[in-house]
């Protein structure tokens, strides 16, 4: 019997990384935190916590579930407004106090991507890497934009549809 191993992927920017995300948990997250668990430079598990619970509560979640998987390495991007950047700065030094690195802290918002350890930002809509690709092709991730399936009933007729507006 042969074991299958997942291939490992690297993210280059922001941009990669925020799609790596978005390929992982197969939707693009809103008002959350995400820690994206890292072994060496490959990146492996993605976290993502509601972004509601007091910051101490988000910090024992993470290093809890970091650390019973054996990860002491991870990025953590906040997805939401500019206003909540204080929360997570203060999630990221949290973690590191508790033995966690964190390499890079990101935000995502409003079509913006941007790596506050380094300053490297840029528009962002999700999909669009050659990361995205990669994992679209090689994973069947899934998409932003499926393909809806038929209906099991045809659409009405132009008249009717025009009637129940």
């Amino acid at each position: 019997m042969s074991t299958q191993t997942r291939p490992r992927y690297t993210a280059r920017s922001p941009l990669e990384l925020a799609d790596f995300v978005v390929a992982t948990l197969g939707d693009c997250p809103t008002d959350s935190v995400v820690a994206v668990a890292k072994r060496g430079t490959c990146l492996d598990a993605v976290l993502r916590l509601d972004d509601r619970a007091p910051v101490g509560q988000l910090a024992e979640v993470l290093t809890s579930l970091l650390g019973r998987n054996g990860h002491e390495q991870a990025i953590l991007i906040g997805y939401g407004p500019a206003e909540r950047v204080g929360r997570w700065t203060q999630l990221q030094d949290l973690l590191e106090d508790r033995g966690v690195s964190i390499s890079d802290l990101l935000v995502v918002h409003g079509g913006h991507c941007t790596n506050l350890a380094t300053g490297e930002q840029g528009a962002y809509s999700p999909g669009t890497t050659d990361l995205a690709l990669d994992l679209a092709l090689n994973m069947g991730t899934a998409t932003l934009s499926p393909t809806p399936e038929p209906a099991d009933e045809p659409a009405p007729p132009p008249a009717t549809r025009a009637a129940t507006r």
